[in-house]
């Protein structure tokens, strides 16, 4: 990838044609530099300012000053436009600002992440002949879960194109990988897999879990459950109540933090159970760390996910994880060893697994151990970035791409 220049003295020298321009990042959201993903785009910041370039963030929701000046420090700069109010309004807008923004800052390479972001850089990478990268983060079967919709063939064939547009695709598990290339018709030669990260010192506690628990109303010798994700039906938050239901044990209690559409209608199923006791709807929180050092166990029963952060918080915590059997967790979880799956809309199964858990504490621990140790050797933020990088140079020419 490096390329032969000249110094002001004549002297050869190598010009790394990345770190001496810039990389242009396309966010389709929101940053606030608190989950597992803004520390990812803040440590590559810091690698890349380290290797003489700068990383531009474009996003779609205005970040707050402390998160502006959280990345400048790190040596980036923030870009953004208020969200529109339809997706086609904020799609426009994304397009017109990759255009505007790549003539201006003149970037070595694009970045999009999630799927609007990525499909612009792709475009614009192609009219503009800039190298690009579309970050893929979801499947198929997670947006027709999601939207209640099958998935159409003109959606898959307009997906493909973009990634066949795009010089490289990431995709953030195996799972994703395949759903490009067996539904979107994505070119295998051009689909690499990069892992989601976690930096394990982000999820030390800040209050004493006995504290944290006084403060929720939770008994000291209770166990608990934590389940940390925005209220929609692909979350199956309603599988979860149920099985709690079921179990119809007063030491078990459950903390759902997050917010969004279902969760009132969550909220009212949880009552007509009788679980409003034991079931503490928390919203959105900052301190999943705190949340999770005073659990013993973190639940997740999606329909569909990717390759959940949530998963790689617990793990980073030491705690294990109940989770169903889809998309990338079994990627993540080693089943019987870093926490236990079960399959999908199964109330039944999920309420085993959770009073198996329950009635065994030593084991718990130790597969929340073992889920710690797993997180410090496959998902370690610092290994992420440095992958991130050598794909950066692949795509620039110095290496082939294949797949990792």
């Amino acid at each position: 990838m490096d390329e032969e220049g000249e110094t002001r003295d004549g002297r050869k020298s190598m010009i790394n044609p990345l770190f001496s321009r810039s990389v242009l990042m396309l966010i389709s959201g929101a940053i606030r530099g608190e989950n597992a993903n803004d520390h990812f785009y803040l440590e590559l910041a810091k690698a890349i300012q380290g290797l003489g370039g700068a990383l531009h963030i474009y996003v779609i929701e205005e970040p707050s000053q402390r998160t502006i000046q959280m990345f400048q420090k790190c040596g980036a700069k923030l870009y953004w436009r208020k969200r529109k109010r339809t997706r086609f309004a904020n799609g426009i807008t994304l397009l017109w600002d990759a255009f505007r923004l790549t003539i201006k800052l003149k970037p070595a390479l694009l970045v999009g992440q999630y799927s609007s972001s990525g499909n612009a850089v792709a475009m614009v990478g192609a009219i503009m002949r800039c190298p690009s990268i579309k970050v893929v983060r979801s499947t198929t079967t997670q947006s027709t879960t999601v939207s209640g919709k099958p998935y159409s063939k003109a959606a898959r064939l307009r997906q493909g194109l973009f990634h066949w547009l795009a010089t490289c695709t990431i995709a953030v598990s195996e799972a994703v990988r395949d759903d490009v290339i067996r539904v979107c018709h994505g070119n295998p030669r051009k689909v690499v897999v990069l892992k989601n990260s976690v930096r394990i010192d982000d999820y030390k506690p800040k209050a004493s879990p006995t504290m944290t628990r006084r403060q929720l109303g939770v008994p000291r010798d209770a166990f608990v459950l934590l389940k940390a994700a925005v209220f929609q039906p692909v979350k199956g938050h309603d599988v979860l109540i149920e099985a709690l239901a079921t179990l119809n044990r007063t030491d078990i209690y459950l903390l759902l933090a997050g917010d969004g559409p279902t969760r009132a209608q969550m909220e009212d199923l949880a009552a007509r159970r009788g679980l409003t006791e034991r079931i503490r709807f928390l919203g959105r929180r900052k301190d999943v760390a705190d949340l999770l050092a005073a659990c013993d166990c973190a639940v997740l029963a999606s329909l569909a996910d990717p390759f959940p952060l949530f998963v790689l918080e617990s793990m980073a915590a030491a705690r294990p994880m109940i989770a169903t059997s889809v998309d990338g967790i079994p990627e993540m979880i080693v089943d019987g060893t870093t926490g236990l799956m079960v399959p999908p809309r199964d109330a039944s199964q999920l309420s085993i697994a959770i009073a198996h858990l329950a009635d065994d504490i030593e084991r718990s621990r130790a597969m929340g151990a073992a889920a710690q140790a797993r997180a410090k050797q496959e998902f370690e933020l610092a290994t992420r970035v440095r992958n991130e990088i050598a794909l950066y140079r692949k795509v620039l020419g110095a290496t082939p791409l294949s797949h990792q």
